[in-house]
């Protein structure tokens, strides 16, 4: 009976994902899905993904089907599907949670697509409510060269940053790596303006 559910719901997925009682069925039919039909499903999603996402039944249901991915043809599908719009998803308050499953359960290499988006746009980014839990969570999960890359566009964004009520968290966060050459950068850019003062 559950196969047959399954079948049936792929061509409505997107709009099933969105509602606010169907999104629970499709979140519990990820768990027992193929990796056949749920590599269909994500397909169907795709187009939407990132709309779906962005909203606040949709973000639990895009977040399952992150969690349930078995085969790297699923992740493909999810990772292409979100490319085109990662920053928009990082500051949004349902958005970012996805973008932060992604992070947490892809490789590295796999993730990439997130570190470049938020490094063309840092400031900006670190000085939203959302954007700055993220960026945090994109050091945390972070290949070393990922992490070094990121660290160093934040650092090139801290005077800018630093003074803002979340833009700080991020500072701070670079900061509490406890790294000497990083802390030694940081303190020599605010030296001169604390003389300044």
């Amino acid at each position: 009976m559950a196969q047959v559910i399954m079948n049936e719901i792929v061509p409505y997925v997107p709009e099933l994902m969105t509602d606010q009682y169907a999104n629970f069925l499709v979140q519990k039919l990820f768990d027992m899905m193929p990796h056949d039909v749920r590599f269909n499903v994500a397909k169907v999603a795709a187009p939407q993904m990132p709309l779906i996402a962005l909203t606040p039944h949709g973000t639990f249901s895009v977040q399952k089907l992150i969690e349930t991915i078995t085969t790297r043809e699923e992740m493909l599908v999810v990772r292409d599907a979100l490319s085109a719009d990662v920053v928009r998803l990082v500051v949004d308050v349902h958005g970012n949670h996805v973008i932060q499953k992604v992070l947490q359960r892809f490789d590295h290499p796999d993730k990439q697509f997130i570190y470049d988006a938020v490094s063309s746009d840092c400031a900006s980014i670190a000085m939203n409510k959302q954007g700055c839990c993220v960026l945090q969570r994109c050091l945390e999960y972070a290949s070393p060269e990922q992490h070094k890359a990121l660290v160093s566009t934040i650092l090139d964004a801290a005077l800018d940053v630093v003074e803002d009520p979340y833009g700080n968290y991020v500072v701070q966060y670079v900061l509490e790596s406890d790294e000497v050459e990083i802390n030694d950068r940081i303190g020599l850019m605010f030296l001169p303006r604390s003389e300044e003062r």
